[in-house]
């Protein structure tokens, strides 16, 4: 026992890193000065050859937002598939890079890519906010960010190319969710419905930096639907941010019994036991969150 607690005071830091690196795996977005429904900022950038190159007004557009990292080959073979399923369809894939390497070097992270790889400068990530990446951006005819994904899914592909032909105009964005993630099942109810907006609310709250009337607007929405686990996961990490642990692992536990894959609430889960100390059961849902991912 003795060495076992001897051990501990190292074990914690460990659990805390891990952490952080699952907690890194599953960012909800890129950027924090644009988001989806916002006009995405004109720019013109060098590519890799040195031309001019950049945002073509009127087109649909494809964009890898990407530095060095473990992520980005995947999501340039991913979207690169894409790519090559729809450079007749008039969409503009790019890729841009941010980052201290060489235009060469930044072409080769994207090896296989078979788009144009443009140079980013400080000025436009500044302009974007980024705060993760790889990130893929969809922008359509008009400029406008209709759609991002952060998490390099194994069905990206089929996710860019969808979003591609939301950006063209030729599908509407639900026509591509259904695509996507086939759902099966009686249609949302009028309650359901009114969840999801009031969700989208206490969202805009939070990142507002107006917790409590977010807290509020989740604990109303869990009234009306208390089966709607992305409130129950909100709910729990802002607990957590409070230090109410107990009230956060409930809130995580309800959504694994509801959904035994969420990743979100297994990393929720571990951080929660990691701050009580049971470092234990803090690594057993990061691993298994970092197995699922």
């Amino acid at each position: 026992m003795a060495e076992r607690n001897a051990i501990r005071p190292l074990v914690l830091p460990a659990v805390l890193a891990l952490a952080a690196v699952v907690a890194l795996a599953f960012p909800a977005h890129g950027f924090n000065k644009v988001k989806t429904g916002d006009k995405m900022p004109a720019f013109t950038l060098k590519d890799t050859a040195g031309a001019d190159a950049g945002l073509a007004a009127g087109q649909a557009h494809v964009i890898v937002f990407f530095k060095e990292g473990p992520s980005t080959a995947n999501a340039f073979k991913r979207v690169g598939k894409s790519w090559a399923g729809m450079k007749d369809k008039g969409v503009v894939y790019l890729g841009v890079y941010f980052g201290k390497s060489k235009p060469e070097d930044a072409k080769a992270l994207a090896e296989g890519a078979g788009f144009p790889i443009l140079m980013g400068t400080e000025e436009l990530y500044g302009t974007l906010g980024v705060v993760a990446l790889p990130e893929v951006a969809w922008v359509d005819k008009a400029g406008v960010l209709i759609h991002e994904e952060n998490q390099i899914a194994f069905d990206l592909e089929l996710i860019t190319s969808e979003y591609a032909l939301v950006a063209l105009g030729e599908k509407k964005a639900e026509e591509a969710e259904l695509a996507i993630r086939p759902q099966e099942g009686p249609a949302a109810s009028a309650e359901e419905k009114e969840a999801k907006k009031m969700y989208g609310l206490a969202m805009v709250l939070m990142e507002r930096g107006m917790k409590d009337k977010a807290v509020a607007k989740l604990q109303e929405i869990l009234k009306i639907d208390p089966g709607f686990c992305d409130a129950h996961i909100l709910l729990g990490h802002t607990f957590l941010d409070d230090g109410k642990v107990d009230e956060a692992i409930a809130e995580f536990t309800y959504v694994i019994k509801c959904d035994p894959t969420s990743n979100d609430a297994k990393v929720g889960l571990g951080m929660a036991h990691a701050k009580k100390g049971d470092t234990d059961k803090a690594l057993e849902y990061f691993q298994s969150a970092l197995k699922m991912n």
